[in-house]
């Protein structure tokens, strides 16, 4: 794999080398490689000049993979000692989060399959994240991760969302236990917080773990999303959005949540190419598919918005919220009795499981029926169903706009109409 970062470490944030050229009155890069082999592992790493590609220093490292925090530890130090950077007394190069490579290994799986954003990727990062803490009863990363994981399982629909989030709060609150400082274990207090209503608690814990790791990528998708959004801040959620992908931009989760920013902000042609960008990362990443085709929905492309939707279906193995979304793509291209078979599915679904109002809201939204879909949107409110928190933004809940139940539903949100 060969990168260029203006950020280093294994995870991508630790170092900030835009920070250490800046003492330099230079623009540095960090260009570099890591090939595996067995259980050996080669680093080269160059720091080279954004101006001219002059190099201030390369080196290469050759370690068994049990050494991988030491050789992060080598190469930060090498940095910064070739620049003659004085940091802060005290202040660490890269903080480590476990002495335990297999804990870390785990833990980075765990994330992988997170942000897959299907069932089965959900039960595998759940399983990663355990099997990390098992290793390590002390990685606050990992039980941030599992603190990630019961919350998406509520927003999902796969749990009833207010359970999911007591389940989330009781995991961060151990992560904090064990690092008060861990930015991502703020950023998801932030994000229950906001689930529940209360933005104006949720935006000291969003800033806080901004000051604590300004280069964290979760931190800037978590307020972004949970904040920013529905703030209806969207030019800062745009740049929110671009700011988390630079920092990991061979992540399919968020080149498709750009995409969703502009599909939010009405930026069609943007948000159908940054979901391209994220099919040719990962063709099954099922999110895009959905969003690509409620893009189509919203520019009138009905055919292509189904088959896209269709897809998104069969990868999330006919979930809640993708059959919701599909509904309303058959309402709209006048497919009704499709829709309403798709209604009927749901309220069987309901019958054995938890399903989100949202995904009901949305069919009936698409039929016309708006005092429907108010009423299962109040639910929603009622239920803390995290898809309502788009309500000032998502183009799906357009045609409540005028309605004069629309003020209401904000103001039960805490949002000014």
């Amino acid at each position: 794999m060969i990168a260029r970062t203006s950020s280093f470490s294994f995870r991508g944030k630790e170092v900030d080398v835009r920070e250490i050229g800046a003492k330099l009155n230079v623009e540095s890069i960090l260009e570099g490689s890591v090939r595996k082999a067995g259980n050996r592992i080669r680093v080269t790493a160059q720091l080279v000049s954004a101006a001219d590609g002059s190099h201030h220093w390369s080196e290469r490292y050759d370690r068994e993979m049990t050494d991988v925090f030491d050789i992060q530890d080598e190469i930060c130090q090498a940095i910064v000692e070739k620049l003659r950077v004085q940091l802060e007394a005290g202040r660490p190069l890269v903080k480590r989060y476990t002495e335990n490579v297999e804990a870390y290994n785990l833990y980075l799986k765990g994330r992988y399959h997170l942000f897959k954003w299907t069932p089965e990727g959900l039960a595998k990062a759940k399983e990663y994240y355990e099997q990390a803490i098992a290793a390590d009863p002390n990685y606050a990363l990992a039980w941030s991760g599992l603190a990630s994981f019961y919350f998406l399982l509520g927003y999902f629909g796969h749990m009833p969302p207010k359970a999911a989030n007591a389940q989330s709060s009781q995991a961060a609150m151990k992560a904090l236990e064990h690092d008060g400082m861990l930015a991502e274990a703020h950023a998801m207090m932030g994000v229950l917080r906001a689930n529940d209503f209360d933005l104006k608690g949720a935006e000291p814990e969003f800033r806080r773990a901004l000051e604590l790791d300004p280069n964290s990528e979760d931190v800037w998708s978590w307020y972004d999303d949970h904040y920013l959004v529905p703030m209806g801040r969207l030019d800062e959620s745009v740049s929110a959005a671009r700011r988390a992908l630079e920092l990991d931009p061979l992540s399919p989760f968020l080149q498709w949540r750009l995409g969703r920013r502009y599909y939010c902000t009405r930026q069609w042609d943007r948000a159908i190419q940054q979901f391209h960008n994220t099919l040719e990362l990962d063709p099954y990443y099922a999110a895009a598919h959905g969003y690509f085709g409620l893009t189509c929905l919203q520019t009138g492309k009905l055919e292509e918005a189904i088959r896209a939707l269709e897809t998104g279906v069969q990868l999330m193995g006919r979930s809640p919220l993708a059959l919701g979304m599909l509904g309303a793509a058959y309402a709209n291209a006048g497919r009704l009795g499709e829709a309403q078979k798709l209604l009927e599915e749901l309220q069987d679904l309901a019958q054995k499981a938890y399903v989100q109002p949202c995904s009901f809201a949305f069919i009936y939204l698409g039929l016309g029926d708006i005092d429907r879909g108010f009423d299962w949107l109040e639910k929603a409110i009622d239920e803390r169903d995290g898809l309502i928190l788009h309500l000032r933004v998502d183009p799906i809940y357009d045609p409540l706009r005028s309605h004069p139940r629309y003020p209401a539903l904000l103001r039960k949100m805490n949002l000014e109409p």
